[in-house]
């Protein structure tokens, strides 16, 4: 409420100027009111800061993941105009580079586009001779953080629990690339593992 009134205030003031934030009429603006546009201007700044900083974590998240084309490369989500899929980076350029014939930096380049547009991968193309490399996910997890999914599905190793279904793995493997975090498999164990975590900064 006190947020409302905050803003409801910086309006007001706001009106009182002319469009080059002149004050029209001196006697119309308290002195308090000077309080009331530094704060608003912070808070505004807050935003604008904390804002940039998420942008530079999905970018960093993104070229991360289009970089990987190990055999078991990071998990990505993808959209089409039918369904949604989670499918390996190294799997990904494959398709599209087939049926597209795009060289790895304008497979990059398109796929960072297509999130900067959506703030998601999503393709135009319809999935032709679909393979078990495409996993369509049905966004089952949508209600939990990134807290809560680590902590239940996760061991303090970042390795899968044992005893999940794999249906559930894939609703995991979304909903975790949906919040910056990126899984793959692992080479030795064959284990579900957490690599990367934008929030973070770092690889795990």
């Amino acid at each position: 409420m006190k947020y409302k009134q905050l803003i409801l205030r910086t309006l007001l003031v706001m009106r009182s100027m002319n469009p080059k934030g002149i004050l029209m009429e001196k006697k119309k603006f308290p002195k308090e009111n000077y309080g009331i546009l530094i704060i608003s201007s912070f808070l505004y700044f807050l935003v604008i800061l904390f804002s940039c900083n998420q942008k530079e974590q999905n970018i960093a998240l993104i070229e991360y993941a289009l970089d990987d084309r190990r055999r078991h490369s990071v998990f990505l989500e993808v959209e089409n105009k039918s369904n949604t899929y989670i499918i390996e980076n190294a799997n990904c350029y494959k398709y599209l580079s087939l049926y597209n014939d795009l060289s790895f930096e304008e497979y990059k380049q398109y796929m960072i586009e297509s999130y900067k547009k959506h703030h998601k991968f999503v393709i135009n193309e319809e999935i032709k001779d679909i393979s078990d490399d495409w996993i369509p996910v049905h966004n089952k997890l949508s209600t939990l953080n990134k807290k809560e999914i680590i902590g239940t599905f996760f061991n303090n190793n970042k390795v899968i629990k044992k005893g999940i279904p794999h249906e559930m793995k894939n609703e995991i493997i979304q909903r975790l690339f949906q919040l910056n975090v990126l899984c793959s498999t692992d080479c030795e164990t064959g284990f579900l593992i957490i690599i990367y975590n934008a929030s973070k900064e770092q690889d795990i």
